[in-house]
């Protein structure tokens, strides 16, 4: 069972937020720093273009669950 990348673009993001995996996303969660969850999305398939642009600059966790059962969290920076 090799690790499944996934990668996210631009960070720091300013409007669009890319996320992309090997395999389907079953959920992405976005929080910010205070743990409020402020996007959670469902089914996302292999790739979803994210609109950050209403969000306040700062740092947000993003936590993609793949179908593997796999969490990936990484902080991205909104300008």
């Amino acid at each position: 069972n090799k690790d499944v990348k996934v990668n996210f673009y631009p960070n720091p993001v300013n409007e669009m937020l890319v996320v992309e995996a090997a395999q389907n996303i079953e959920t992405i969660r976005i929080t910010n720093l205070q743990g409020q969850v402020i996007r959670l999305l469902q089914n996302a398939g292999q790739n979803i273009t994210i609109n950050m642009k209403n969000e306040s600059a700062g740092v947000y966790i993003l936590s993609v669950a793949l179908e593997n059962g796999k969490i990936i969290s990484n902080r991205i920076i909104k300008k």
